[in-house]
């Protein structure tokens, strides 16, 4: 089954009739993404087993942005899931500025939906911007958020309603990494 692209006001009606519209700029082409199937086991809002793996590639603001979404998940019961536990969600901030690291990135993705069966994994950062419609295409993606202004508004649906306004700390703080 097919989900709706519904840029702008449009995801408010997308989101109402439970559909899985892709966050895109003006400037990004439009992406059709599989609707969610919330049928299954796995859920999408907190509960005590609701755990996150979030993988940043990039440049010190990714780490940053990657960051703002931790707190923001874990404001909302989130927590990250251990080495011996698969996720609920993941979340994969990419980078694009050479064709190696865009090739991380889908091996990152790939890799995310083997160790993680069932999971959502949306991504966003620079990659997303500019080649949404390969990454929505690679294995568990459920959004592909072209624009990290969109991010509050795809983490509602998985609980996360009060978005943090900056960062309390920094987890990972090191080099960047393509």
């Amino acid at each position: 089954m097919e989900g709706v692209v519904a840029p702008g006001p449009g995801r408010a009606i997308a989101d109402a009739l439970g559909q899985m519209p892709c966050v895109s700029r003006c400037e990004a082409p439009l992406v059709t993404l599989p609707v969610l199937d919330l049928s299954g086991p796995q859920p999408l809002v907190p509960s005590s087993a609701a755990t996150c793996r979030l993988v940043t590639l990039g440049c010190k603001v990714n780490q940053y942005e990657t960051q703002l979404v931790k707190e923001g998940l874990e404001r909302h019961g989130w927590r990250e899931a251990t080495a011996e536990e698969p996720a609920t969600l993941c979340v994969v901030n990419t980078c694009t500025v050479t064709a190696e690291a865009d090739s991380k990135a889908r091996q990152v993705i790939r890799q995310l939906a083997k160790s993680n069966p069932g999971c959502a994994t949306i991504v966003f950062g620079c990659y997303a911007t500019r080649a949404a419609d390969e990454l929505a295409h690679l294995p568990g993606v459920v959004e592909v958020v072209a624009d990290a202004r969109e991010l509050p508004d795809v983490l509602q649906r998985f609980g996360v309603h009060d978005w943090p306004g900056g960062i309390s700390r920094f987890d990972e703080i090191g080099r960047a990494h393509v």
